[in-house]
């Protein structure tokens, strides 16, 4: 005969039932084994060495059981997070569900589902609801906002609490408060601060170039963040990638030959702005104002679609059916600055002016 008992919450149990269901056999105990119900909630410690003997002896075998929530139903709606708090009972309930693998204790009172202990927004998500002043940034706020390719471990975290765990990357920094977000309830830094948090380190100058490309800020709103964020090591570099996205690159390789054209002193063009070619309107990488020449840059990330394959050709056609010269450059024929700089010069000589 097997039978699962309720003990209530679990914690602790009740002195007369033990002395009911645990003392010698007896009426008491005849009735104790016989209003023993089933449940299928699940499974927890014993709760009375006297009632589990005695049943033992009477040839049954008893299971104890946590009655209250599923491991599921003690996670937050929505969040995947279960917060132990200040209840011990609850404290205790789920450092149970943890020992016997049906929950993972992230943090401690911090707990999720087996399946979430490597989801890198529920990670963020208890890790900010158990430290209220933490704000995720970084690669983690890029994934969570505008790029969400970054996604990954560890978990980047600003927060006056340095915790040592793998899942996350914990540094102290002051935020401004108007440079932080609300996303999916997560605190995170607002896409601008993130471009300029990344675009120095190993993402690099592409970091605005995608907030930009993907409509997560504006530039002025880069320079804001910039202003509010003065006294910060690398804010001149900074400073001067933003300078190259004031002619509205898309990609590292036409900012970088803004860069080479500009200390070469050839600066009488534009960049990415709406021009009308016959019956069309165009929007070269540059276009020189003086003469009728344009430059075009295939960045591996922009230029390599089928669709822009075919757009690029057609562009290239129209513009030299109205005596336009177009050049095209790619990242290894940029990799030679002095022969790019020359042919340039050489078309600028060739083209003829408007």
């Amino acid at each position: 005969m097997s039978v699962v008992l309720n003990f209530g919450d679990g914690i602790g149990h009740d002195r007369r039932r033990s002395r009911a269901w645990g003392g010698a056999a007896g009426p008491a105990h005849e009735r104790g084994v016989a209003e023993a119900r089933r449940t299928s909630v699940g499974w927890v410690r014993p709760v009375d060495r006297a009632l589990w003997t005695t049943a033992r002896r009477r040839g049954v075998v008893l299971h104890s059981c946590l009655v209250g929530e599923t491991p599921t139903e003690l996670l937050a709606p929505g969040s995947g997070v279960a917060m132990a708090g200040t209840s011990k009972t609850r404290r205790n309930r789920l450092d149970y569900l943890t020992r016997t693998g049906r929950l993972v204790k992230i943090l401690p009172g911090t707990y999720t589902a087996p399946r979430f202990a490597e989801n890198p927004t529920i990670l963020a998500r208890a890790f900010t609801a158990a430290h209220p002043t933490a704000v995720v940034v970084g690669r983690s706020a890029a994934a969570l906002t505008y790029w969400p390719e970054l996604e990954g471990l560890p978990v980047e975290i600003v927060d006056s609490h340095l915790v040592e765990n793998p899942l996350f990357r914990v540094r102290r920094a002051s935020i401004p408060d108007e440079l932080i977000g609300l996303v999916h309830g997560i605190p995170v830094t607002r896409p601008a601060l993130t471009a300029l948090d990344l675009c120095l380190g190993d993402v690099g100058p592409e970091a605005i170039d995608r907030v930009l490309l993907r409509g997560g800020t504006t530039l002025d709103d880069l320079h804001r963040a910039l202003r509010l964020t003065r006294g910060r090591w690398g804010n001149r570099a900074r400073r001067r990638l933003l300078k190259d996205s004031a002619t509205m690159g898309c990609s590292e390789l036409e900012r970088r030959a803004h860069r080479v054209l500009r200390r070469a002193g050839i600066t009488e063009w534009v960049a990415n702005r709406r021009y009308r070619i016959g019956d069309s309107i165009l929007m070269p990488d540059i276009r020189f104002t003086r003469v009728r020449l344009l430059l075009e840059f295939d960045g591996y990330a922009f230029h390599h679609q089928r669709e822009a394959f075919e757009s690029d050709r057609t562009r290239d056609n129209l513009a030299q059916l109205h005596r336009f010269i177009a050049l095209r450059f790619t990242h290894l024929s940029l990799e030679d600055e002095g022969e790019f700089v020359r042919q340039v010069r050489a078309a600028e000589r060739l083209a003829q002016p408007y």
